[in-house]
């Protein structure tokens, strides 16, 4: 998995459809990714978890849909659910 790469994690203590718009930053190892999560309004900043691949889903659209759905607090989230394909 290459790093920046577009997926939506979901947090433990969610329900299964409750995801979060993030980047993976790292293929820690071979079951675990390090995602990075921005903050709505502001993508720059935000937080980094260290999650296992069965609990994130990579998406088929561009950095920049993700981007804005962020910046524009959920707007557009209908095409990022869309996007979503199965758990790595």
């Amino acid at each position: 998995m290459e790093k920046g790469k577009k997926s939506s994690a979901k947090s433990e203590e969610s329900e299964p459809l409750e995801t979060s718009p993030s980047l993976i930053a790292h293929p820690t190892l071979a079951e675990l990714y390090t995602v990075f999560v921005p903050a709505a309004p502001n993508p720059a900043s935000g937080a980094v978890y260290i999650m296992e691949k069965t609990r994130v889903h990579l998406l088929n659209i561009s950095v920049l849909k993700t981007a804005k759905c962020v910046s524009e607090w959920g707007v557009g989230s209908e095409e990022l659910l869309k996007a979503m394909r199965a758990p790595v």
